[in-house]
């Protein structure tokens, strides 16, 4: 097979490589799991190794070349409108692990499936009726064709905002129900979704100052950048593929709700006797020291005062300005200086000090603190001192 080695070539050889390895890990962990994310995550990694793969033959000398260059021409390797939906769902089926993919989700892949007959139709027309060149007498890769590169950036930047949507949804959520929140934030979501914000960007800023998207020369940096970013996300992804997370569905917002009316329900939900039920909450929270537990929910404080989630939710919201998370937080922080005063720092470690009063992480306790004292802990035992 004919390939030239060069050190573009050879470097978008070597993620290309990569790209395959890992699609490959990520589907045969996906079946052992039984996890659908890790399939629609190997769906995409591998999109992602054939997009680079048109630059990576290119600079090999394909396109120079009878019979690699109609193998370019003719095999749709950027798949635009396919990439959108596979992130979308990737996202779906890691946060909602009840998910299920549906008749009606096929409508995502109709502008894939009208991009993959319009290449038929030319395979068709040239090769077979023609056997010659008409839609390619021009000698340039329908692929890189500007009118495709930039309807393509937008339908990508679409599914990247509805995942972000979500995924922020998810987060706030989480926030208003579970006083261990930080530690079940998806981070590795937030990482790979800014990923792609990032490929988003420095794609516009390659379109805005070399517009020219089939000049080789001009293009490879960026190709370069996608193949780095791509090769993260495989790597990454899948060593966090067995990261066990709590989805959505069992925090009361299931994949078949309105994510705008589940948010504006909570806002507006009204209580007569606020300041009444606020009372009861902070009595409750400092008798029983409920904040010492370090997997307390939401649904923990309602059944204790028998009232709904909801209620309690919005009593928290509008009765102390915070979400669940924040208010028990503050709850440990304050039961932690008032170890610091009555001098228990001298005979524990800060850690044990944090652990007993609710926290469930080092991390999550030197945020809170700061978060509630404008301090570390440590700048905090000096003002004691």
């Amino acid at each position: 097979m004919y390939f030239s080695f060069g050190l573009k070539s050879v470097i978008l050889l070597f993620f290309f490589i990569q790209g395959l390895i890992f699609s490959f890990l990520l589907y045969t962990k996906g079946n052992q799991q039984g996890s659908k994310a890790a399939k629609w995550l190997s769906a995409f990694i591998l999109l992602c190794t054939f997009y680079i793969a048109p630059w990576m033959f290119g600079h090999a000398g394909w396109y120079g070349q009878d019979g690699y260059r109609e193998f370019l021409f003719f095999m749709p390797f950027q798949q635009f409108f396919l990439m959108g939906p596979l992130i979308l769902f990737y996202t779906r089926s890691l946060i909602f692990q009840d998910h299920e993919f549906k008749k009606i989700d096929l409508l995502h892949f109709i502008p894939a499936l009208i991009y993959l007959i319009y290449c038929i139709i030319i395979f068709i027309t040239d090769v077979i009726i023609l056997d010659e060149f008409y839609f390619y007498a021009d000698g340039r890769d329908k692929d890189l064709n500007p009118i495709y590169q930039i309807s393509g950036l937008i339908y990508l930047a679409i599914y990247v905002i509805l995942s972000v949507k979500i995924y922020n949804v998810y987060k706030t959520r989480i926030y208003d129900i579970y006083s261990f929140a930080e530690s079940i934030v998806f981070k590795w979501l937030k990482k790979f979704l800014i990923s792609l914000l990032i490929i988003l960007a420095v794609r516009i800023l390659f379109f805005i100052f070399y517009p020219d998207w089939g000049d080789f020369g001009e293009k490879f940096w960026y190709y370069f950048i996608f193949a780095i970013l791509a090769y993260y996300i495989g790597l990454t992804g899948y060593s966090n593929l067995v990261e066990l997370n709590v989805p959505l569905s069992t925090i009361g917002l299931k994949y078949s709700d309105s994510i705008d009316d589940n948010i504006q329900e909570n806002q507006i939900t009204t209580i007569e006797n606020l300041d009444s039920l606020k009372l009861d909450l902070e009595k409750l929270i400092t008798r029983n020291k409920l904040y010492k537990n370090p997997t307390l929910t939401l649904n923990d404080i309602a059944t204790e005062m028998d009232l709904g989630s909801k209620v309690v939710s919005a009593v928290i919201n509008q009765g102390f300005n915070q979400n669940f998370n924040d208010l028990i937080n503050k709850y440990r922080v304050d039961d932690v200086i008032d170890k610091f005063k009555s001098g228990e720092h001298s005979k524990y470690t800060l850690l044990s000090i944090a652990l007993d009063s609710g926290f469930n992480s080092k991390a999550t306790f030197n945020r809170a603190f700061k978060k509630n004292t404008s301090k570390t802990p440590l700048q905090y035992l000096k003002t004691l001192n």
